[in-house]
């Protein structure tokens, strides 16, 4: 009995069959096996296996005959005869078990799996052997560069033979990429660079624009085609693999890959790495074969310049001496930078040999930064234009960087074939040191920028050198309008800044060449005194006074603090004198209220005893309107709130009672 699961339009060069010949009933227990083999085999994109099962019950001689038409045979014993098993695996099974029934359906599975991916992953390596041997080949082949059209060619046989497609075609296009042309097709050795208009491929246009790989399993339904539908229509062309040729950043040209018909996977993954490596081995062999082009031209339209030259350096071989006795590098160098001649200084400085020098040209020494540079200076030969104390960064033998200053003048003009004498020094340790130093001066004009304090220096003539954005704030100047242009001394009142320069030098004022923070007054912009805190300082080269520096604070701010906390002072006093008198007089009220009540009594009762004709009344009456005077001053005291004086005597101040006690509605 056999049973064939198959699916439509897989895709796969041989399709997924499992052949059950089990005993009656052990059928419908591996029909789940078989749904699951199937389904592996739908999403496995990598070519199916058929497989091969044969139940117990079927005869060694079966098992013979089906081994040359299965790759994956598997046998089945009963538990009855195990020796089966050793026979079959003997015969040629790649698995044989022991089978028990359903219970055996999961070892059954995994050895079914087991010896599909054994299968898959040999037949793998055979593709990777093959793939190998073919890139081999291709390696062989780029050696002869003399025939770019066999190798091209050869090319692309291999890449259809590897890929199994109808044709490959391999495709440059012109440096506008408007047009391409094939040079080479696998079923065609001949084919002499038929020219195509880029614009009716859209596929090739994908390619350039994306510098990718472009699969389309089937041209007719893919939307890029859509523009060129007409012109493709009734045209076999199916499935389409592009893979673009890089050099550089460039695409140069297209391997082309056509199938005949419509399949969903058209190149598996390994298939389209081998069309990548490919790709760069066509461009390998274009590259070698314009290389070996350009040299061959090369040699050929320069042969009679090169014996100019040779002339020409037969004549500098008589002034030899005289130009190796130069302290600086000289080289001759045609129109296109290639050294003619070099003395022996620049073959020091360069560190090339004199034999390298001659073949080599500035274009090869020079670093990229620099390249811009040579081309000016070329461009400048052809011209009869030359320059002077140009610097050139280049690279010595070692690969070590270099700067050279060089100048350049013409040799031999009016010669068919002018010539340019270039002399050269080596100036890396000197632009070096200006860069440490341009560093330098960046960070300290930045912390003088920076400085919260406004800093001012000048020359020893009181030229302003530098003046910081505080500076400009306190002051009123511009920066542009002083540096250089304006005498440090302007910034004061006349005759200060002479003055500060003696106390500078006098040495009582924290050192020679020191002046430590002190008041001063600045006369800034609008005319007015600004009052400053300042320090100064002499700098000082070999004992030598070369410039005075000066660093200042705008005090204005800091004295209407030290004013108003004044203020603030001098209300506190009066605040707590005022409150020492509320508190006294309360207390003196109190303490006062009461003697004075009691003789207020007294009084009172001896003038009540005594007849009005007494002598003594007088003089109780009297007692009694004292009294009573006291007690409203004691009643003033009482009521006192703040603290008002009055004259007295001419020459002092005393308490106002009266105005003290009177409240704020009675003032």
């Amino acid at each position: 009995m056999a049973i064939k699961v198959d699916r439509e339009n897989s895709g796969a060069s041989r399709p997924a069959v499992i052949v059950t010949e089990p005993e009656e009933g052990v059928r419908d227990e591996l029909m789940p096996l078989m749904g699951e083999l199937s389904d592996h085999a739908r999403s496995d994109r990598s070519d199916a296996l058929q497989v091969t099962i044969l139940g117990p019950g079927v005869p060694d001689d079966q098992i013979t005959t089906a081994i040359p038409s299965s790759p994956l045979l598997v046998v089945l014993a009963s538990p009855e005869n195990p020796v089966r098993v050793v026979r079959a695996l003997a015969l040629g099974a790649v698995e044989a078990m022991v089978y028990y029934g359903s219970r055996s359906l999961p070892e059954l599975r995994l050895r079914v799996q087991r010896a599909v991916d054994r299968t898959r992953t040999s037949r793998q390596l055979e593709v990777e052997r093959r793939d190998l041997a073919a890139l081999l080949e291709l390696s062989h082949t780029l050696a002869d560069t003399g025939d770019i059209e066999g190798v091209l060619f050869h090319i692309a046989r291999q890449v259809a033979d590897v890929m199994g497609s109808e044709r490959c075609s391999i495709i440059l296009l012109d440096d506008h990429g408007h047009s391409a042309f094939v040079v080479a097709a696998s079923d065609d050795a001949k084919i002499g660079g038929h020219e195509l208009s880029v614009a009716h491929y859209p596929e090739i246009s994908e390619v350039v624009r994306t510098k990718q790989p472009l699969i389309i399993d089937d041209v007719a339904r893919a939307p890029l085609f859509d523009a060129v539908r007409e012109r493709i229509r009734g045209k076999p062309v199916g499935s389409t693999v592009l893979f673009p040729v890089l050099q550089g950043d460039r695409v140069v040209g297209v391997i082309h890959v056509r199938g005949a018909a419509v399949r969903a996977r058209f190149l598996s993954p390994h298939q389209v790495q081998f069309g990548a490596i490919v790709t760069n081995v066509t461009a390998i062999a274009l590259r070698n074969a314009r290389l070996y082009q350009l040299v061959r031209d090369r040699a050929e339209r320069s042969a009679s310049a090169r014996n100019r030259a040779e002339r020409r350096i037969q004549q500098l071989e008589n002034y030899q001496r005289f130009f190796d006795l130069a302290g600086d590098g000289l080289v001759i160098v045609d129109v296109k930078g290639r050294f003619l001649f070099a003395n022996r200084e620049a073959v020091s400085i360069l560190g090339f040999t004199s034999a390298d020098v001659t073949q080599l040209g500035l274009l090869d020494v020079v670093e990229p930064r620099g390249r811009t540079v040579v081309e000016e200076l070329l461009d400048g030969f052809r011209r009869g234009h030359h320059r002077r104390r140009v610097d050139l960064p280049v690279l010595r033998a070692s690969g070590e960087s270099a700067i050279l200053s060089l100048s350049t003048a013409s040799l031999d003009p009016d010669s068919e074939d002018p010539a340019a004498i270039i002399s050269f020094r080596d100036v890396t340790p000197n632009r070096l040191m200006e860069d440490e130093l341009r560093k330098t001066k960046d960070f300290l004009e930045k912390v003088i920028e920076s400085s919260a304090d406004a800093v001012v220096a000048a020359d020893m003539k009181g030229t302003i050198l530098i003046f910081n954005s505080v500076a400009e704030r306190i002051t009123g100047y511009r920066r542009d309008d002083v540096v250089g242009k304006m005498s440090a001394e302007n910034l004061y009142a006349p005759g200060v800044g002479r003055q500060i320069m003696r106390r500078l030098r006098s040495g009582d004022y924290g050192g020679v060449g020191r002046y430590l923070s002190s008041r001063e007054e600045l006369a800034i912009h609008d005319g007015t005194q600004v009052p400053i805190s300042l320090a100064a300082a002499l700098l000082y080269d070999g004992g030598k006074e070369i410039a005075s520096v000066g660093v200042f604070s705008d005090l204005r701010d800091r004295l209407r603090m030290e004013a108003e906390l004044e203020r603030a002072q001098r209300k506190l006093e009066v605040s707590e004198r005022q409150s020492a008198i509320v508190e006294l007089a309360g207390a003196a009220a109190h303490e006062l209220s009461q003697p004075l009540t009691s003789i207020l009594g007294s009084a009172e009762l001896m003038a009540r005893k005594l007849p009005p004709e007494a002598p003594a009344t007088v003089q109780l009456t009297r007692i009694l309107r004292e009294c009573d005077r006291m007690a409203e001053i004691v009643k003033n005291i009482g009521r006192i709130t703040r603290y008002e004086t009055k004259p007295y005597l001419g020459y002092t101040n005393i308490v106002d009672l009266s105005a003290s006690s009177k409240g704020e509605e009675n003032r």
